[in-house]
C-alpha cells in the first residue's frame, strides 16, 4: 500500500523530502520534485530489498527533520539490510524462505527476523534521534502492530534467546542454517533490539476490519445477503 499511504500523507504533511519503497512489479506514486522511488522483492527478499533496506537506513539515520513512517504489510520482505558482521544478505535471505516455508506463527516468524535485521524490530526507528510518528496499516491480526513489516519502528520485547528457541523448534528441517544461526543467536556479544523506543509514537489507521467492512459494504450493493465473520483467521494460505 505505500504509493496510496504516500498519496494520502501529501495532503496532510509538510514534507521536507520522501523516500517511497515499493515492491517489484507494483503501483508508484506519481514523481515528485522531493521524493525518491526504490523497489524491493516480495514475496522473497531479492538483491533490490537489500538495496531498498541500505537506502532506507541511509535515509533515517540522515535525516534533520522528525520523520513519519509509513507501514504497511509486504515491507518484511520489501525492505531488508543484514545486521552485519553477524548475518549477511545471503543467510538472511535464507533463513527467510525457510521461515515462510515452516508452517510457524506470523510472530515466530518475525521474532526470528527481527534479531537478524538491522532495520525490524525497533532498529529502523533507532537509527535516529528524531522525533518519530509512524502510521501502520496492518495486514495482521487485531492489535499486532509489531508484527507489520517486522515493526521496524516498534520497540522489541522478544530476545535473541527467545529467536533461536524459534530456529530449535524447526530444526527438524535439518537445514544446516538454523543451526548456525541459533548458535550466533545465543552470542552474548549479539547486540539485542531495542526494549523501549521513547522518540516514537505508532497509531493503527487501518487494518483487516477495515479491509472487510469496506468490502462488505460493496456486496451489500449487490447481494440481498452478506454476512461478516467476526474472527481472525491464522494459518497458511493453502490452508
Amino acid at each position: 500500500a505505500a504509493a496510496s499511504l504516500y498519496r494520502g500523507a501529501t495532503s496532510l504533511f509538510d514534507i521536507d523530502r520522501a523516500l517511497v519503497v515499493v515492491p517489484d512489479s507494483y503501483r508508484l506514486p506519481e514523481p515528485a520534485e522531493n521524493q525518491a522511488i526504490v523497489t524491493g522483492g516480495h514475496p522473497a527478499m531479492t538483491a533490490s530489498s537489500f538495496r531498498a533496506g541500505s537506502t532506507l537506513f541511509d535515509f533515517v539515520s540522515s535525516s534533520l527533520r522528525p520523520i513519519v513512517f509509513l507501514v504497511s504489510g509486504g515491507s518484511s520482505a520489501c525492505a531488508e539490510r543484514s545486521l552485519q558482521p553477524w548475518f549477511d544478505d545471503g543467510a538472511v535471505a535464507a533463513l527467510n524462505e525457510i521461515l515462510v516455508r515452516s508452517g510457524l506463527p506470523i510472530a515466530s516468524i518475525n521474532t526470528v527476523r527481527k534479531h537478524v535485521s538491522a532495520l525490524k524490530g525497533g532498529r529502523l526507528a533507532g537509527a535516529t534521534a528524531k522525533p518519530v510518528l509512524t502510521l501502520v496499516y496492518s495486514d495482521v491480526a487485531a492489535g499486532d502492530l509489531a508484527s507489520v513489516g517486522s515493526g521496524p519502528t516498534i520497540a522489541d520485547p522478544t530476545t535473541n534467546r527467545e529467536a533461536a528457541a524459534v530456529l530449535d523448534s524447526i530444526a527438524s528441517n535439518r537445514e544446516p542454517l538454523l543451526s548456525a544461526v541459533a548458535e550466533r543467536l545465543r552470542n552474548e556479544n549479539l547486540p539485542d533490539t531495542p526494549f523501549a523506543l521513547p522518540h516514537v509514537s505508532n497509531l493503527l489507521i487501518a487494518d483487516n476490519r477495515t479491509l472487510v467492512e469496506t468490502a462488505a459494504g460493496i456486496a451489500r450493493r449487490s447481494f440481498e445477503h452478506c454476512v461478516v465473520l467476526n474472527e481472525d483467521v491464522d494459518g497458511d494460505v493453502e490452508e
